[in-house]
């Protein structure tokens, strides 16, 4: 239910005069509102036009930097994605605490760089990692040894 919810979040937020006009490459926008929606839905537990200030300065100064970490080049992006998203929030939808999101948004503009620059390494958040698959054929116990002794595995590496 909550991937189905921020992806229409989503995608109303991109087909937006803001999301357009912003100077932020297409891919950068949908991955960082992704992340902004998609934080606010598992980290607060609600739809992003019912945070307040102090919600919204936990998910952008606390949860986003450590999803991103230090280096990532979509980092410096954030505050002006931020903003264009919860004004175009603000024009589409009520959303109660506007004011306080606004003031939100000064500090996320003043302090975003700085928080992702604390992130240390344990306290990323990692996205979900790919399972690694192993593409060799199975080795038999009767098949030849990958060492290339020309014995066969049982009586060369197995015994290892």
């Amino acid at each position: 239910m909550a991937d189905a919810r921020v992806t229409l979040v989503v995608a109303a937020f991109l087909d937006s005069d803001a999301a357009r006009s912003l100077e932020v490459p297409a891919a950068a926008r949908r991955r960082l509102a992704e992340l902004i929606v998609s934080s606010a839905v598992e980290h607060v537990g609600a739809a992003p036009r019912t945070l307040d200030g102090d919600q919204v300065r936990e998910v952008l100064l606390e949860v986003v930097p450590r999803r991103l970490g230090l280096g990532d080049a979509d980092a410096a992006h954030v505050p002006a994605v931020a903003r264009a998203f919860f004004s175009d929030l603000a024009e589409r939808e009520l959303v109660p605490h506007a004011f306080e999101i606004e003031r939100a948004l000064d500090d996320v503009d003043a302090g975003f760089a700085a928080a992702t620059e604390r992130v240390r390494p344990e306290e990323r958040i990692a996205g979900a990692t790919e399972t690694i698959r192993n593409r060799a054929a199975p080795l038999g116990r009767n098949d030849p040894c990958p060492c290339g002794s020309g014995r066969k595995w049982k009586k060369c590496c197995a015994n290892r």
